[in-house]
């Protein structure tokens, strides 16, 4: 199931669930935009930091998934 998005609002089941808690290591599921580009920003960070082929793909991956504030 997709991202469900109302306004800054959003809701995250099923498979995108289980990948943003695997890929973030967070707890909890995020329930506005900023707070889950927050963890992927911080994550893309992470994997950057890095310094490796490895890294910059994972990087590369995760900045892909960031949802637009429009």
């Amino acid at each position: 199931m997709p991202i469900l998005r109302c306004g800054d609002q959003i809701r995250l089941s099923g498979k995108e669930a289980a990948d943003y808690l695997e890929e973030t290591s967070r707890s909890r599921l995020p329930t506005t935009i900023r707070e889950y580009n927050r963890a992927l920003n911080d994550t893309v960070a992470y994997w950057l930091s890095a310094n490796c082929p490895e890294g910059q793909l994972l990087a590369a991956m995760l900045r892909a998934k960031l949802i637009s504030a429009k």
